[in-house]
């Protein structure tokens, strides 16, 4: 049994993969194609749900009323994470890419424009031990306040969503 410990996780986050390889490891195909890669301070990892219900039939067998069942379609995957913020990179990835703001030395994020879908890959080793998790054409649904804490590091919360068959996980064990 191995214990993850959140100084073992980092994320990637670039563009989607338009095939995924079978020949090769997420995290070889995403290395090339890594816009933002940074540690977190919190990771939620969830959805994948699909509900099973009753569809009641005409008439009964063996006294019970006849009847079928239907299927659900799977949730959408969702990250949720908690990023130590070091720079807007993170905003340039949830909304625009920066742009100069004349001779200043600025660069400037708007927080208004489209959205472009990423792949965001989450590792986890412990030097012998790994398992990345991909959330492929995944779309930013949250980027959160920017919050600093009396130690001095500030944190910004982040979510994305992808639909099921663009979520895929691997490990070497």
């Amino acid at each position: 049994m191995v214990l993850w410990k959140a100084k073992q996780a980092t994320i990637n986050i670039g563009n989607p993969l338009s095939a995924l390889s079978s020949s090769a490891t997420i995290a070889s195909q995403m290395s090339g194609a890594v816009d933002w890669s940074g540690v977190v301070k919190g990771i939620e990892i969830g959805g994948a749900e699909a509900d099973v219900d009753s569809v009641f039939l005409f008439g009964s067998t063996n006294g019970a009323q006849n009847a079928e069942t239907d299927e659900e379609s799977m949730s959408m995957r969702e990250f949720t994470g908690t990023l130590i913020f070091t720079d807007r990179a993170a905003m340039a990835l949830a909304t625009s890419a920066g742009s100069q703001v004349g001779t200043t030395g600025y660069t400037r994020v708007s927080g208004d424009t489209t959205r472009s879908k990423k792949a965001i890959s989450i590792e986890f080793t412990d030097g012998t031990n790994h398992v990345t998790c991909l959330l492929n054409n995944a779309l930013f649904t949250k980027l959160g306040d920017i919050s600093l804490d009396a130690e001095g590091h500030a944190e910004q919360e982040i979510t994305a969503k992808c639909l099921a068959k663009d979520y895929h996980e691997e490990d070497d064990f």
